[in-house]
């Protein structure tokens, strides 16, 4: 009865508050009852009613500043967790030695093109001040320059089956090492957000210093999201004359989605509040959030000339995420290619076709 007419039944903390609230109610009725009835007895009744009412305003009023006060501390603890989990996901991880593995699983003779093929590691700066390394291959007197770009938890090394089929085809090669993987001294991974600035500065270095005059940037899974949010952005003057995403990622947020779920104890708390934690947490503490890293929806801004490869097997980067990549892309020029393969398998799988479709698509008029 009570809690109807104090009218805070939905408040969080109604237990607490309900009780305090409709006691000084009624000690404040029955003061102005006994004021009416006897005089200065009951002004003083009226004036401690008053005086406690005051008094437990001031106590809710700190009660609910102690309960916000928690709520945001639970809030950005929660953030903390998943952003510096995104983050920070190759920390205490050996990406060279992942990529090694991942090769001698899919069969790879890595000895047998280290022994053909002799890189020179070198580096450059990228617009925030990072340094980004690379193998860099030189073929010589080629006009044409490809720049790889790995996936998750793997480095440059986990490029060489794509490398090999450039360099047989007389193509210098750039297979960089993104943030966090492989000589890497950075230690962040914001898939694709900040690597882009690395990719601009290896696409200058092709130009500069290598006097190229094709460029194409080729990224696998979390580096084809890379190539994308490089030719999506428009504050580079010099863009390559062509992107190849090879399984491309389509979101951060659905990436972590993804782990997230397979998680336990995770099933009674809402999605759509852990999102909202990291985000605002990335926001404040990193200077971008999930939209920033959201391929699906930057690509409605490339322009560039675009060659998407989809395994038809992928479970990571199913064919409706891929085609719904692919319809984004506002370029005149653009291609789907589609293999019957496992994520990032189709190189390996399907080599002389992966190559005549890739190396046929770059060598047609823009």
């Amino acid at each position: 009865m009570c809690m109807g007419k104090c009218r805070i039944r939905r408040f969080p903390c109604n237990f607490i508050f309900i009780p305090i609230y409709c006691s000084y109610k009624r000690h404040l009725k029955i003061a102005r009852r006994n004021y009416l009835t006897s005089g200065r007895k009951g002004r003083k009744i009226m004036r401690r009613a008053k005086k406690a009412l005051r008094i437990t305003g001031i106590a809710v009023i700190l009660l609910f500043i102690l309960v916000a006060a928690g709520v945001s501390v639970l809030n950005n603890w929660v953030g903390k967790q998943v952003a510096e989990g995104l983050l920070y996901q190759n920390k205490g991880n050996d990406t060279r030695k992942n990529s090694v593995l991942q090769l001698e699983q899919w069969g790879y003779d890595l000895e047998g093109f280290e022994e053909r093929y002799q890189p020179r590691m070198c580096s450059v700066t990228a617009g925030d001040g990072v340094i980004s390394p690379a193998a860099v291959f030189t073929c010589p007197e080629s006009g044409n320059t490809a720049i790889l770009v790995h996936g998750a938890g793997g480095d440059h090394v986990s490029m060489y089956p794509v490398a090999e089929m450039y360099l047989k085809n007389n193509w210098n090669v750039i297979a960089i090492d993104q943030r966090a993987c492989g000589a890497s001294e950075d230690d962040k991974v914001s898939f694709g957000y900040f690597e882009k600035q690395d990719v601009a500065a290896w696409v200058d270095y092709a130009e500069n210093e290598m006097s190229s005059v094709k460029i194409v940037v080729h990224g696998q899974s979390m580096g084809a999201a890379t190539a994308a949010l490089y030719a999506s952005d428009g504050q580079y003057d010099r863009k390559a004359d062509a992107v190849i995403l090879d399984s491309c990622i389509d979101s951060m947020e659905r990436m972590f989605l993804g782990v997230w779920r397979e998680m336990d104890g995770t099933e009674e708390i809402p999605e759509d509040y852990v999102v909202s934690c990291g985000d605002r947490y990335l926001k404040k503490h990193f200077g971008f959030g999930f939209e920033d890293a959201d391929v699906l929806e930057k690509m409605k801004e490339n322009h560039v000339k675009t060659m998407m490869i989809q395994c038809g097997q992928d479970e990571i980067v199913p064919n409706q995420i891929a085609e719904q990549i692919f319809q984004n892309i506002p370029a005149e020029n653009k291609e789907i290619c589609y293999f019957d393969s496992r994520h990032v398998e189709a190189a390996i799988d399907y080599p002389a076709e992966y190559e005549k479709a890739v190396l046929t698509f770059l060598n047609e008029e823009q």
